[in-house]
């Protein structure tokens, strides 16, 4: 089974420093960021991984069970990680997703997708700025690109791009909330262009964007 999700989080015991950022606005686009740039690789029969920040208490502990991973960093210090700045947390962040997912049954044969991994997210500045193809339409009219955007500043957000073939134009649009923190993956899962209506539909085929170009 082939790792397609990680998600990093705090515990229902964890307590943070007051007034501290929520914990998933730091972490949510590291560990996309990294998922994004890392090879195909198979750990611990897992299709999904989870990192737990503070105390387990009476959380349950996956180990590969209904292909779910899940760890815990329970002796996590949240006010010395408050005290960093944002490269800090990001490279703190980036270490433990590292230690962890080394620390996994499979790792020995993944350990250098995943090394590799963590330094191209460090070389990225834990940014990045994808064409999502799938979603991606062109008429006669108008041609429209999807990108996914993480970033420190943006989250996870999705924009659509619209080019006017005739004059180049090019307005870029957000396709929800700016930033935003949630896997919008199985949300923005396909497209249609009809006419001037470009619309994005779930894996569920609801409706979740829709945009007139006209």
């Amino acid at each position: 089974m082939k790792l397609r999700h990680l998600d990093l989080g705090t515990t229902r015991l964890a307590v943070q420093p007051r007034g501290a950022e929520p914990f998933r606005h730091t972490a949510h686009h590291v560990a996309k960021v990294f998922m994004a740039l890392l090879p195909s690789i198979e750990l611990n029969g897992s299709s999904k991984v989870t990192i737990g920040f503070g105390p387990r208490g009476d959380e349950e502990l996956f180990d590969g069970a209904l292909g779910v991973t899940s760890r815990y960093i329970e002796d996590f210090d949240f006010s010395r990680f408050d005290a960093l700045d944002a490269r800090g947390k990001e490279e703190a962040l980036l270490d433990v997703v590292t230690s962890t997912l080394l620390s996994l049954p499979g790792a020995d044969t993944a350990e250098g997708k995943i090394e590799a991994a963590r330094v191209l997210t460090l070389e990225s500045g834990f940014a990045s700025r994808t064409l999502v193809r799938k979603l991606s339409q062109r008429s006669a009219s108008h041609a429209v690109c999807v990108h996914r955007v993480l970033g420190r500043a943006v989250g996870e957000s999705w924009y659509c791009e619209v080019t006017d073939p005739s004059n180049g134009n090019r307005l870029e649009v957000a396709m929800g909330d700016v930033p935003g923190y949630l896997d919008r993956r199985e949300f923005f899962a396909s497209s249609r262009l009809d006419g001037d209506v470009f619309t994005v539909f779930s894996r569920l085929k609801r409706e979740t964007f829709r945009y007139s170009l006209a």
